[in-house]
């Protein structure tokens, strides 16, 4: 947390990584894993752990699934192993009514890629949804 990466001479596509000499890391077994309040220069693939993503479904495209991809965007390539959040903001049924997530459901799921989240509704809505992802084991 708080890091600076920057590429002096040419672009790089990740900060981070990991050095297989001596064997490799299991990328399903992470804990405590936190990647955020960095800053990135010259870095194509920007980092984050936990990972917020957010995706806007215009008036008239409404969807019952919206599906997030995350294979760049979390540290080293691991996978996501936990939907810990999703928000709302300006859903809408396509007659208007607010768009509401079952509460006693949770919504969000991996796929079994570990590299997509997804979000699924009842019926069909358009608007703004925000769907937080962890690559870190949790109990």
């Amino acid at each position: 947390m708080g890091n600076t990466f920057i590429s002096l001479k040419t672009f790089t596509l990740r900060a981070e990584s990991v050095d297989n000499t001596h064997g490799s890391v299991d990328l399903t077994k992470f804990e405590d894993v936190y990647f955020r309040d960095n800053t990135w220069e010259k870095v194509k693939y920007k980092t984050y752990n936990p990972l917020t993503v957010k995706k806007e479904i215009p008036k008239g495209q409404e969807v019952s699934t919206i599906t997030f991809q995350t294979e760049n965007e979390v540290p080293f390539g691991a996978q996501i192993n936990a939907v810990t959040a999703v928000g709302l903001n300006n859903m809408h049924y396509p007659d208007g009514k607010e768009a509401f997530l079952p509460y006693n459901s949770y919504p969000g799921s991996m796929l079994n890629d570990k590299r997509t989240m997804q979000v699924k509704f009842q019926t069909p809505c358009s608007g703004t949804v925000t769907a937080t992802g962890t690559v870190n084991v949790l109990p």
